[in-house]
């Protein structure tokens, strides 16, 4: 069979014939070439609860002359790794720059661009200058670092005592830091949730989504 690299016509004769009288016809078919349309894809990404140091992406291919065999990720330069259309997959976040780079392959092999989102995650003194910055900015009263809220125990970055005065009481923020003890933290939590105590947990998110969190509490809680 021939191969098309363009559109190509072909002549077609087709002769039909009763052993006395013979019909002939000729006709031209037209084989168009339409050219292999590349898969693009989509990644979403989500720090849930955002005090768990995880990063969570969705995968999302697109194939519109066919449809995704796989998606191809790889998160700070690791190991390339095979994924279903639509999956979400989660990475553990590290200090500073993280990466994840994708692409979808398309069930004849053709290939999408690489893809790829990336953020940086401060460190722990970096994140609370930026948090403390923040509740200082808000007409607060008085702002206790490094806190042994109500000599409770229950050791917390940032005890704030916000004006108005709010019926709850004060409210707590904490940035989780390489060296705090998670079980201790998630403790600490659970005692505030309790008590109905507002309180504001992150830990290694990048600087636009602490102050997406913390404007978001804020406005929550007492401005």
């Amino acid at each position: 069979a021939p191969t098309v690299t363009a559109d190509t016509s072909f002549p077609v004769t087709v002769e039909v014939s009763d052993g006395k009288k013979t019909n002939r016809q000729e006709y031209a078919i037209l084989v168009k070439d339409i050219p292999l349309q590349i898969p693009t894809i989509d990644i979403g990404m989500d720090f849930g609860n955002g005090y768990d140091g995880k990063v969570r992406y969705l995968l999302t291919g697109n194939d519109n002359d066919g449809t995704i065999k796989e998606i191809r990720a790889r998160f700070n330069n690791g190991a390339w790794e095979i994924y279903s259309n639509g999956s979400v997959i989660q990475k553990d976040i590290i200090p500073e720059t993280n990466i994840l780079e994708a692409y979808a392959v398309d069930d004849r092999g053709a290939e999408s661009e690489i893809a790829s989102k990336d953020f940086y995650s401060p460190t722990e003194e970096e994140a609370r200058a930026r948090i403390y910055s923040r509740l200082s900015a808000t007409n607060n009263e008085g702002i206790i670092e490094d806190d042994n809220f109500g000599n409770t125990g229950h050791i917390v970055d940032y005890t704030i005592e916000p004006i108005p005065a709010i019926p709850s009481g004060d409210v707590v923020v904490e940035y989780l830091g390489e060296n705090d003890n998670l079980s201790q933290e998630m403790n600490d939590k659970a005692y505030f949730d309790a008590n109905s105590i507002p309180n504001l947990y992150m830990n290694k998110l990048p600087p636009e989504e602490i102050d997406s969190r913390l404007n978001k509490f804020i406005d929550d809680n007492w401005r």
